[in-house]
């Protein structure tokens, strides 16, 4: 018999989708929404919360799929050099032998909601040159752009997500998964 019930087990993976996906779905939505003013009369078209979230989604899941090829193309070899990384497959382990592991995956639920916000950020700014060029309309529809200190200050907010997912929550992470682990050798 299974120590965790079906239901248990979809809200751990609820969690673990809103931290990864939806969470960060939203930052996107506000970041466009304060970058690219061009979009405001597409997304006031959207009057209810309910389309706002699935907008957040959809984008979520676009951005965040970016995001995850940046992190196998490039983050993480670049890490793979300097320091451990957490392994997701430790929850497939874990779950397999009907361990719960809440805590863990809230914990890497963070880890991916900090690298996902602060990589999709990075993205949306790095868009912003390329757009401004492309459609100027998209990004100064009233004649002038979005303030220099705001481009700052939205590059301050990736690089301070991408700080806090690299550096305390992948330790924290690595920490708490070799405590199941070791737990989990005890048993066996």
């Amino acid at each position: 018999m299974s120590s965790q019930s079906s239901g248990s087990s979809l809200a751990i993976l609820g969690l673990f989708l809103a931290l990864a996906l939806i969470v960060p779905g939203l930052v996107y939505l506000a970041f466009l929404y304060l970058f690219y003013p061009g979009v405001r009369p597409i997304l006031a078209a959207f009057n209810s919360a309910a389309d706002l979230l699935a907008i957040a989604i959809v984008l979520g899941v676009v951005i965040t799929s970016a995001c995850f090829a940046l992190e196998i193309i490039i983050v993480d070899p670049l890490l793979e050099r300097v320091a451990r990384l957490p392994k997701i497959t430790t929850l497939a382990k874990l779950e397999a032998r009907d361990k719960p592991a809440l805590y863990l995956t809230q914990l890497y639920g963070q880890y991916f909601m900090h690298l996902n916000i602060g990589l999709g950020l990075l993205l949306i700014l790095m868009a912003y040159p390329i757009v401004l060029y492309a459609d100027p309309a998209l990004v100064q529809p009233s004649g002038h752009f979005v303030s220099p200190y705001g481009l700052l200050g939205g590059l301050g907010i990736s690089v301070t997500n991408l700080f806090i997912a690299l550096v305390p929550l992948r330790r924290f992470s690595i920490e708490v998964e070799s405590q199941y682990v070791n737990e989990l050798l005890k048993k066996s």
